[in-house]
């Protein structure tokens, strides 16, 4: 009789645009549910697409940097493959028994929503447990607007999400070798554009409330003078828009 091979149980945190590690509700369910591990994918065909240019892919080149910088005093790091989605999830059932999928639902461009229903459908396939989270206080799908401005309140007004870092304990996903590690985009940093990485936008708060603040009133409408009124914090919170 064949002995009946154990994979490894784990639970995978799936960064798309927001890649940060304050205020993650997915990094926080990930930790309670226990052998987490995280995970970002350059997806070949997001990347092709016309909506998207170098200046997205650096901004989100160096927001990794930055996490990975963070998370280096407690031995973590985020797996970065450059594959499509659903090729990353095949190699790691092949290797371990994913229970659960934690991401932030996304919004944006039909691509990524088909991508989603493609990734939804392989979970119920593999009986995989997908949990998306609210990103933003935008819901997908809505059929009425009934207290949209309720629930908006809602959730700008509910407590962060926290993760103890001391005490994560990942599962080793970059070890599948049939995956495409990616290191690095190799883009040289631009310095017409505003730096990617969490650490940034604190700085650029900062900077709102000193000074641009100022001109938010009269110029946030008109696309040339929004450039000095603009607060330029929405980058940090959702990836690279």
């Amino acid at each position: 009789m064949l002995a009946t091979i154990h994979r490894p149980l784990i639970n995978i945190v799936w960064f798309k645009r927001d890649l940060r590690l304050r205020d993650h509700e997915p990094l926080m369910l990930a930790q309670r549910a226990g052998l987490p591990t995280t995970l970002v994918v350059f997806e070949p065909s997001v990347m092709t697409a016309p909506q998207y240019d170098e200046r997205h892919w650096r901004f989100v080149q160096q927001s990794l940097v930055d996490m990975n910088r963070q998370l280096q005093p407690f031995s973590a790091s985020v797996a970065v493959f450059q594959e499509e989605v659903i090729q990353v999830l095949e190699a790691s059932l092949a290797q371990f028994e994913v229970r659960t999928i934690f991401s932030y639902r996304e919004t944006g461009l039909k691509i990524t929503y088909d991508r989603d229903k493609a990734v939804a459908n392989f979970c119920a396939a593999n009986q995989i447990k997908w949990q998306e989270c609210e990103c933003n206080a935008v819901q997908r799908g809505l059929r009425s607007r009934k207290r949209w401005r309720e629930h908006w309140y809602e959730f700008m007004a509910a407590p962060q999400h926290r993760v103890d870092w001391a005490k994560w304990r990942a599962a080793p996903l970059a070890d599948i070798p049939s995956l495409r590690v990616l290191e690095s985009l190799a883009l040289p940093p631009n310095p017409n554009f505003q730096p990617g990485g969490e650490t940034y936008g604190p700085q650029l708060f900062q900077s709102f409330l000193n000074d641009r603040i100022r001109h938010y009133a009269k110029s946030i409408s008109k696309p040339q003078e929004s450039r000095r009124g603009c607060s330029r914090l929405s980058p940090y919170s959702l990836g690279a828009t």
